[in-house]
């Protein structure tokens, strides 16, 4: 059975308006079926293309570091990364990696 008091409702349309807020407010929206309502799941964001160093030409450089599209702690990477395309590296010392995406390790071994 349900409650008759009007209190109960309003904290009742109160919170179900948060949610259509909250919904709304982070670009999910709602499905409203028979019998439920729900938040549709995110939608995937698409990465942004990463591009490092294209057509770059190098003769007789000292490079000290990493040449990485990306560097970060951890996770995965869902962003197109070209690093290099169409260079030339010619008689270039490189004292790290050259890569599109550098995962550092958290200082355990």
């Amino acid at each position: 059975m349900l409650p008759k008091d009007p209190a109960f409702w309003i904290v009742v349309a109160i919170g179900i308006v948060i949610v259509v807020a909250l919904a709304i407010w982070f670009g999910r929206g709602l499905e409203i079926g028979k019998w439920y309502i729900r938040v549709k799941p995110a939608e995937a964001k698409k990465g942004t293309a990463i591009s490092v160093g294209e057509k770059l030409k190098m003769t007789g450089a000292k490079v000290g570091g990493d040449v990485a599209g990306i560097k970060k702690g951890g996770g995965d990477v869902s962003q197109d990364i070209d690093v290099l395309r169409g260079g030339e590296l010619k008689d270039t010392d490189i004292h790290g990696d050259i890569t599109g995406f550098k995962q550092e390790g958290d200082g355990k071994k």
